[in-house]
């Protein structure tokens, strides 16, 4: 992506940069950090099981089963907040482009069958809504959740 466009697309989501940026990397970090937890519980508990303690095993279930809540509700959590905003990015720049095609003058909707030009604008900003809510997820999702693999090996 070329910077000009990447920096026009942040500036069509002025407002709600903060709260997405925190549900974007909030959202990722809770991904990764099930990943990390779900190894850790696994290299616990076969240490344990080879130990041959069951005191030890029964305690690292119960931490490592709070844990496991924990990091899936604040990923819920984060999750959410990165849905809303891309919702509600989404909504803005709907509301801001539909409103200036009715500002087009009227000699612009007869030259052109006004459904063309509602489609056409409908259909470019679906293409930008998979650019604020799907995409960087996974992408970031990916890097942390690599960053965490090389960190544990």
């Amino acid at each position: 992506m070329r910077k000009k466009t990447f920096l026009e697309c942040l500036e069509l989501a002025k407002g709600h940069i903060a709260l997405y940026l925190v549900g974007l990397f909030g959202s990722a970090l809770g991904s990764a950090a099930m990943d990390l937890t779900t190894a850790l519980l696994l290299h616990k508990l076969l240490d344990a099981i080879a130990d041959g303690d069951l005191a030890v095993l029964a305690m690292r279930l119960v931490v490592f089963g709070g844990a496991t809540l924990l990091v899936a509700a604040s990923g819920a959590l984060f999750g959410y907040l990165f849905k809303a905003q891309a919702a509600a990015i989404m909504g803005s720049i709907r509301k801001r482009y539909f409103q200036k095609a009715l500002q087009l003058p009227l000699a612009q909707h007869v030259a052109r069958h006004s459904g063309d030009i509602l489609s056409g604008l409908s259909n470019d900003i679906n293409a930008l809504a998979s650019l604020y809510s799907g995409l960087p997820q996974t992408v970031v999702s990916a890097l942390l959740s690599g960053a965490v693999g090389m960190a544990d090996a």
